[in-house]
């Protein structure tokens, strides 16, 4: 029953089989730098849980629109007029 299957995969397979080698050589050269960085991704682990809340508080909804009705509206064309006149 799994013999078609097997069948249809084994030239994708066979396909996948250069560029894994290809690969190879670039993932030789990322482990060293992976191994350096794990330390700091672990001292930075506890900062990001102490962060979370204060992002989530900043990142709803209400605050979201309480900083968009700060910025004052877009003056019409006519208002544009006046003010450049009184300059």
């Amino acid at each position: 029953m799994l013999e078609p299957i097997t069948g249809m995969l084994e030239p994708i397979t066979g396909m996948l089989e250069p560029i894994t080698e290809m690969l190879q050589p670039i993932t030789e050269m990322l482990e060293p730098i992976t191994k350096m960085l794990e330390p700091i991704t672990e001292m930075l682990e506890p900062i990001t849980k102490m962060l979370e809340p204060i992002k989530t508080t900043f990142s709803t909804k209400p605050a979201a629109a309480a900083l968009a009705t700060t910025t004052p509206p877009p003056l019409s064309r006519q208002q544009a007029v006046v003010r450049t006149a009184d300059l």
